[in-house]
């Protein structure tokens, strides 16, 4: 079995567990992991709320909905399993989170399908729970 299809099934029974009982499905390195990040990035100060942020392989947009909380408001989560993004989507729709645009699978883009980015005040970065730097 490819990997794709692992994940599709994998999301298809965290949809079905979501649809069932809300349950939004695993927090990737955990809360606390994700709280440091989003801490670091309102510390740091190179991003701002209206800054845009992409995360790559965003999976059940959590963290994308976290900063939705903290007033983040351009955000594109793009994840290569259709199941993701469309658990990602049911959430962000249930909680009324519209400032989130998912997108699948950026295997084929020839560049990322987003504006250019901000980060630490040098443009063209990349924003995910990880950090990525673009190089202009």
């Amino acid at each position: 079995m490819n990997e794709c299809v692992h994940w599709d099934q994998a999301y298809d029974r965290e949809i079905k567990s979501f649809n069932d009982v809300g349950d939004v499905g695993e927090i990737w390195f955990g809360e606390d992991s994700q709280e440091r990040v989003l801490d670091w990035l309102e510390d740091y100060g190179g991003v701002v709320t209206e800054d845009p942020v992409i995360d790559l392989g965003c999976g059940n947009g959590v963290m994308l909905l976290e900063m939705a909380k903290r007033g983040y408001s351009n955000l594109t989560g793009v994840d290569y399993s259709e199941g993701a993004v469309q658990l990602a989507r049911s959430i962000a729709d249930k909680k009324e989170v519209a400032c989130i645009d998912y997108q699948v699978d950026f295997k084929l883009f020839k560049t990322i399908p987003t504006p250019s980015f901000q980060f630490g005040g040098k443009k063209g970065s990349t924003v995910t729970s990880l950090v990525f730097t673009h190089k202009s």
